[in-house]
């Protein structure tokens, strides 16, 4: 680098020299951003949260997102998921977080749930006061773990003894992650890695990969 920087003072004027150091500083320093912005962005996580065993139904204990029925006085159905998220974990999520609307899901009850992508930024989950009537538990699992193909896999359903359909399932840190909520995680992460996330379940070839 000195013997470098003796052949360009010889050659360029001491000022010339000082500012393209400069400029190589800056460029050296947003390339460092760009690689940090990057590992940052993959270490990112999704919320989910497990339903109170308190609970009836069968689904007490499952792994979940933050939602529930809508209300006449919320308006339209974000207003439902913003308050729904308040109200089970106490956080508070503006509309300028939220990214949009996933495609609607109807369940075998006829129910229509529609899903909403939000960016919460950096969150502390132990700092989460999640609702205990509702909420068992809080915690967060990161992209990379859920895009890994070990951790994904489907289970056919059968109806009238027959197979009737195959959903996404994911096993992580122990917990069976299914349903619906299985539908939704599968939909954002094919949103989020359109190219490189791959369905264990492909809608082209009827395929699938790893039978939980």
């Amino acid at each position: 680098m000195t013997e470098l920087r003796k052949r360009r003072e010889q050659k360029c004027p001491k000022e010339l020299v000082a500012k393209e150091e400069e400029e190589e500083e800056m460029a050296e320093e947003e390339r460092g951003k760009e690689k940090g912005g990057r590992e940052e962005s993959w270490n990112a996580a999704v919320l989910f949260t497990r339903r109170s065993s308190s609970l009836g139904g069968r689904h007490r204990g499952d792994v979940c997102f933050p939602g529930g029925m809508a209300e006449e006085f919320d308006g339209d159905p974000l207003r439902t998921a913003l308050r729904e998220t308040e109200e089970e974990l106490g956080v508070t999520v503006r509309e300028g977080q939220v990214w949009g609307a996933l495609d609607p899901i109807t369940d075998r009850t006829g129910l229509m749930i529609i899903p909403f992508l939000a960016n919460l930024g950096p969150i502390d989950v132990a700092s989460i006061k999640a609702n205990p009537r509702e909420v068992e538990e809080v915690f967060a699992v990161a992209l990379s773990e859920l895009c890994a193909p070990e951790n994904r896999g489907y289970t056919r359903y059968g109806e009238r003894g027959r197979w009737a359909y195959t959903l996404p399932v994911f096993s992580v840190r122990g917990l069976k992650i299914w349903g619906v909520t299985a539908l939704i995680l599968n939909s954002t992460l094919q949103l989020l890695f359109p190219e490189t996330y791959i369905d264990s379940i492909c809608p082209k070839t009827g395929s699938e990969t790893g039978k939980f």
